[in-house]
């Protein structure tokens, strides 16, 4: 790197909409704006909530669904705020799946992934501090891990 260049050139933001991955999506963003990037913020709607719930809550499950929908689209909004706010057009993505496959899976695409270490619990549990773990130990790009306060 000593020639100047930018070595992460794509930044994946992975975000749930908490107040800890809205402090992660703010350094991602302060980094892209600081290195001229290109950023993606990416919120993974994660379907490993249906195991905890008896086949007869079909129903109960497709709100559950429709209400993480909502929170993703959310938190994309909010990253997208940001990043005008900064000067820095973000793409958005939404994924289904277990979060950690799909934002590992997702960064072969990109130089660096930014997260947040502690996440939502319960109906609202999307990232995790376990994801954190996961695509630290996966990812096939740096990571970094922005703690949550407190």
């Amino acid at each position: 790197m000593g020639d100047g260049a930018n070595r992460f050139q794509r930044i994946l933001v992975a975000t749930d909409g908490s107040e800890h991955s809205e402090r992660a999506v703010r350094v991602g963003l302060e980094l892209a704006s600081n290195l001229g990037s290109k950023v993606l913020a990416m919120y993974v709607i994660d379907r490993s909530f249906r195991l905890d719930f008896p086949v007869e809550t079909v129903g109960y499950k497709k709100d559950v669904y429709e209400k993480l929908s909502v929170e993703g689209k959310d938190a994309l909004r909010y990253a997208k705020k940001e990043g005008e706010k900064m000067g820095i057009k973000v793409r958005t993505e939404i994924h289904d799946g277990l979060p950690s496959h799909e934002i590992i899976e997702r960064a072969e695409d990109f130089d660096l992934v930014v997260m947040g270490t502690l996440g939502r619990t319960g109906i609202k549990r999307v990232l995790l501090g376990s994801v954190a773990q996961e695509v630290i130990r996966h990812a096939p790009c740096p990571v970094l891990v922005v703690r949550g306060k407190g």
